[in-house]
């Protein structure tokens, strides 16, 4: 029989996300580098400018992944101080 503790369970859940986060904030970083701008002020861009269907699906990749890495942060820290259920 094999005993796995519940730290180990969550300082692995967290390599995983920590290797997510940084693909994630990659993806961030390119845009950022991409627009020479954060995803706010290409948002009031976007809202004053004619339509470009490149700068909407950048926007919506971008956004999205500004929102993954909040949630990959926030369970990090979860894991971190043992807030997780194993069943």
């Amino acid at each position: 029989m094999q005993v796995i503790n519940k730290k180990s369970v969550g300082e692995t859940l967290a390599f995983e996300c920590l290797a997510e986060l940084h693909k994630v904030k990659e993806t961030v970083r390119i845009f950022e580098h991409k627009y020479g701008k954060s995803l706010h002020q290409f948002e009031n861009q976007l809202e004053n400018e004619q339509e470009d269907f490149e700068h909407y699906d950048d926007y919506i990749d971008w956004k999205a992944a500004a929102k993954w890495k909040e949630v990959l942060e926030k369970r990090i820290e979860e894991l971190k101080h043992g807030n997780f259920k194993i069943t």
